[in-house]
């Protein structure tokens, strides 16, 4: 038991300078090669404490090792591109101009559900107000509004708001949300009149489909994108 707490308090000491040395960046800022190491750190720090064959040295060289190639690699990344794209990979565009990059999405494995639940985290509650959206190296979702949306703020100017509002998600890859309908006092049989009328095609051929407090539609096919303003009955 003594031995155990002893090679707990020692490893928390070497792990926190480990990390020191790493840098200062939050866990959700880590590229992999830092995830990787700290992960493997963990492993080694947890057989030291409870295996009792381990000694101190067994645990304390790898925790070095890990430590200068982690100092390798970074100065190595700095030094090549094409290395750094390979470590620490890239920036992914996910929206341009205003459109969703399908095939982007689906390299990245993220559902439309997933990007809209990211938007709002963000205060963004319609997709039209994004011009640009980025996946970092880090996994974390950058956005730059349009003008529209940055412009200032109407109600500072003394000006009836007559923005969007919540856009509200009827349709998500081919799957109806009746919350939503329900939300806005509409049912399904009124959905299919709206595709019908401004031609979207079928449910199925839908990735999304949103419709503002002023009853415009934002429509994006699974094949092409439309993006008329559209008006609801």
């Amino acid at each position: 038991m003594v031995r155990m707490l002893i090679h707990t308090a020692i490893m928390y000491f070497v792990l926190l300078i480990t990390m020191r040395i790493m840098g200062k960046r939050q866990v959700g800022e880590m590229q992999l090669s830092e995830l990787v190491i700290t992960l493997m750190l963990s492993e080694i720090a947890t057989i030291s404490i409870l295996d009792e064959s381990y000694s101190l040295v067994s645990a304390t060289l790898p925790v070095l090792l890990l430590i200068l190639l982690e100092m390798a690699v970074s100065f190595i990344v700095t030094k090549s591109t094409w290395l750094k794209k390979t470590f620490d990979g890239r920036p992914s565009v996910i929206i341009s101009h205003g459109e969703i990059r399908v095939r982007e999405l689906k390299r990245l494995r993220i559902t439309v559900d997933e990007l809209l639940s990211e938007l709002r985290q963000k205060d963004i509650f319609d997709i039209r107000e994004v011009d640009y959206a980025f996946i970092e190296n880090n996994g974390k979702l950058s956005v730059y509004l349009s003008d529209s949306a940055r412009a200032a703020s109407l109600t500072d100017l003394g000006i009836t708001d007559s923005r969007p509002g919540v856009a509200h998600t009827l349709v998500v890859d081919g799957a109806v949300y009746p919350d939503s309908l329900a939300e806005i006092g509409k049912d399904e049989k009124w959905l299919h009149r709206l595709i019908k009328k401004n031609n979207y095609g079928e449910i199925k051929d839908l990735l999304l489909l949103t419709v503002d407090k002023n009853g415009e539609t934002y429509a994006l096919k699974k094949d092409k994108k439309t993006k008329e303003k559209r008006k609801f009955d």
